[in-house]
């Protein structure tokens, strides 16, 4: 945890904004380090894990545009995901797979959800229009 006062501390659930976005900036350098290597290999191979780990912390923050962003990250390790992590050696892949799958659509449960809500009280507004009309 990192020392700074900037009072960007979520009070409900502990997270510290200012420590996610250092987190994510690094992560950008380091995607963008080992892309320069030109390695014979994709970054995901080194930074699938932490990628994965600093989406669901996007998505963990529960609004549209920070799952979108979490989405936008897991792309990147997503077709790695596909490729090497299955369930062939009896090891967790399959679960990888499904986690993946769940914060690159994390956003599109959350926006349903909104639009559900919001036609709720549309509906609820039209009925006391009714009532009082």
């Amino acid at each position: 945890k990192s020392s700074s006062s900037s009072g960007n501390k979520d009070e409900d659930d502990g997270l510290d904004m200012t420590d996610i976005a250092e987190a994510i900036d690094s992560l950008q350098r380091l995607w963008t380090f080992t892309s320069n290597l030109k390695l014979h290999l994709h970054p995901s191979h080194l930074l699938c894990d932490v990628t994965i780990g600093v989406a669901r912390t996007l998505v963990s923050l529960g609004d549209v545009k920070s799952q979108k962003y979490g989405a936008d990250w897991v792309e990147k390790v997503e077709r790695y995901v596909q490729l090497f992590q299955n369930d062939d050696d009896g090891g967790n892949g399959g679960m990888m797979i499904k986690v993946v799958d769940a914060i690159k659509n994390s956003w599109k449960r959350n926006d349903d959800d909104d639009d559900q809500k919001e036609g709720k009280t549309k509906e609820e507004h039209a009925r006391k229009r009714l009532k009082t009309g």
